[in-house]
């Protein structure tokens, strides 16, 4: 049986800690709960908030970590959240992500929605996922990237790697 004493020493619920960093405005606090906690908590985390709330949390977060949580979530649900933000927000979290994460997630969006975000994209990023969301997701155009990794011959497999 809890008692009241039990009551007011209780930790807070991981969504309610996302939601009062946000708040709160506490970018590096939020950036290390949600690396602590991991994305697919994080995510669980997010789904609970209000719409505002998500929005709070993840304009609070850096879009380099925003992009970083998105790519970890069913593309349904990352289009959902990026979908549900000011176009400008949502432009600079996709423009974070890998092209082909960016085709997953915008393909899964209302047109409208996803012309507003894609005007805010850097002109050259919005026509890499123009052309590429014209193919079916499920054939060879629609499963590739058109991002690569060049590296001069002298560079030592480790350092590849590593990279």
């Amino acid at each position: 049986m809890e008692t009241d004493t039990d009551l007011d020493t209780k930790e807070p619920e991981t969504w309610e800690v996302l939601a009062q960093l946000a708040a709160a405005g506490d970018a590096k606090g939020l950036e290390a709960y949600v690396d602590r906690i991991g994305p697919s908590e994080a995510f669980r985390a997010i789904l609970r908030l209000e719409p505002e709330e998500r929005e709070k949390v993840l304009t609070t977060l850096s879009p380099e970590e925003a992009a970083g949580l998105i790519e970890e979530i069913p593309d349904e649900h990352a289009s959902d959240l990026i979908e549900q933000l000011p176009a400008k927000d949502a432009a600079s979290i996709l423009s974070e992500m890998h092209v082909d994460d960016q085709v997953d997630v915008i393909g899964d969006m209302h047109e409208e929605d996803a012309e507003a975000i894609l005007a805010e994209m850097a002109p050259e990023d919005a026509a890499d996922v123009r052309r590429l969301i014209r193919y079916d997701p499920d054939v060879a155009g629609g499963l590739m990237s058109t991002e690569y990794l060049a590296y001069r011959e002298t560079a030592l497999v480790g350092d590849v790697i590593d990279d």
